[in-house]
């Protein structure tokens, strides 16, 4: 798997440099890669919410067609963190060539 997110991230990172140029001082770097990581943590705050929801609600035997609905929501917030730790880590490759 290891191959494949590298390959992920490289392809993140020549995207991101045909539309950004390189960073201009390590005061830019950082303030991109905090943006990403802040990104990355607001979804694994949303995932949180959900999860900590559908047991409260589970408890009280929620509808099993409502609790498929919470388990898309946590999927396509997972899928956004993933895309949010690619972009970190591409930014961290931007900012090694600083």
């Amino acid at each position: 798997m290891n191959n494949e997110i590298e390959a992920l991230v490289k392809r993140e990172l020549e995207e991101a440099n045909k539309i950004h140029p390189q960073f201009s001082s390590t005061h830019e770097g950082y303030a991109i890669i905090l943006e990403e990581t802040e990104e990355l943590a607001e979804e694994s705050i949303e995932i949180h919410k959900i999860v900590r929801t559908w047991w409260t609600y589970l408890r009280k035997d929620e509808d099993i067609a409502i609790q498929k609905n919470r388990v898309e929501n946590i999927r396509k917030h997972a899928v956004n963190a993933v895309k949010e730790a690619i972009q970190v880590i591409a930014m961290c490759d931007k900012f090694k060539n600083l």
